[in-house]
């Protein structure tokens, strides 16, 4: 609703500022984590977003690489010239750009080399399954051994019991998270 309104721009803005003042305040605290947050395909090709970013990093004193930007692959290939030149100008600023819910996309595997991105997320719908073995666990390994031959990190979304989250560290996934690990959590 927010994309077709055109509020998407102010919802995205508001939501970059609030994560970016609760990292900053944990990291008075001495807890120095970085915050993800989701950009939809309007984002990408928002001339505001970058100047956006750059100002609120600068206001909260965070180094970038504590931003995250999570991207759906369809949100990359909707204009991807200009999600690329967004994503570069990111990527050089410091800033971090994961592909979320990989897998589940239209996208060929050629664009994991020209977008500039240093994480995937797996897509739960092939994790939660991964316990009843056959294709789905294939898939997950062979998504995790590509991603590190590329150097990207790899996140396992929808670890829902203790078996997955077993099987993910035999495949060698980098990060778990879902509600086996813990539910999410206010600030």
């Amino acid at each position: 609703m927010a994309e077709r309104t055109g509020l998407i721009r102010h919802l995205t803005q508001w939501v970059i500022s609030t994560a970016l003042e609760d990292c900053a305040a944990w990291q008075r605290q001495g807890i120095n984590l970085h915050v993800a947050v989701n950009l939809s395909a309007y984002d990408l090709h928002d001339l505001q977003l970058v100047p956006h970013v750059r100002e609120t990093l600068n206001a909260t004193n965070l180094p970038a690489k504590r931003l995250m930007f999570e991207v759906k692959e369809s949100a990359m290939m909707d204009n991807a010239e200009q999600a690329t030149t967004t994503l570069a100008v990111l990527d050089q600023m410091g800033v971090n750009v994961s592909i979320d819910d990989f897998g589940t996309g239209h996208s060929s595997l050629g664009y994991l080399s020209k977008f500039p991105v240093r994480e995937l997320k797996l897509d739960q719908t092939f994790v939660t399954q991964m316990e009843f073995g056959g294709r789905d666990a294939a898939i997950v390994q062979a998504i995790i051994d590509l991603g590190h031959e590329l150097g990207l990190r790899i996140v396992a979304e929808g670890v829902e019991s203790h078996a997955v989250l077993v099987q993910l560290c035999r495949a060698k996934a980098d990060v778990a998270q879902g509600m086996h690990i813990c539910e999410p959590l206010a600030p």
